[in-house]
């Protein structure tokens, strides 16, 4: 595959994940037919997609688009966004609201979205 069309793939992949993280977290970015929101099985498939090793995008680059296409004032960062969305795979898993939020930096070591599960 020549080097454009990765990094077109991972622009693509990557804004999906980030915009899916966005709709997870705020309601009001959903469009009201959303099909991904509407079937609770999607985006739980989805979300467990996203864990799967063959899956993972370097999290440097998820880190980059979501950067660039944050809003103005927007406080959360994609570590949190992402945590929280991961928080339905596992019950017993810990919730931003009682775990350290990752306001400056994603904890060290995290190099895809699976870390943070790891981590």
């Amino acid at each position: 595959m020549p080097t454009a069309n990765i990094v077109e793939t991972m622009c693509l992949d990557g804004i999906f994940i980030i915009e899916f993280l966005r709709k997870i977290h705020d309601i009001n970015l959903r469009n009201k037919d959303d099909p991904i929101f509407e079937m609770v099985w999607m985006k739980l498939s989805i979300i467990r997609d996203l864990i799967l090793f063959e899956n993972q995008l370097q999290f440097f680059v998820l880190e980059k688009l979501f950067d660039m296409t944050k809003s103005r004032g927007t406080e959360e960062t994609l570590s949190d966004l992402a945590i929280s969305a991961l928080n339905c795979l596992s019950p017993g898993y810990r919730t931003t609201q009682n775990s350290t939020s990752f306001r400056n930096s994603p904890p060290e070591g995290v190099i895809h979205l699976l870390d943070l599960i790891l981590c």
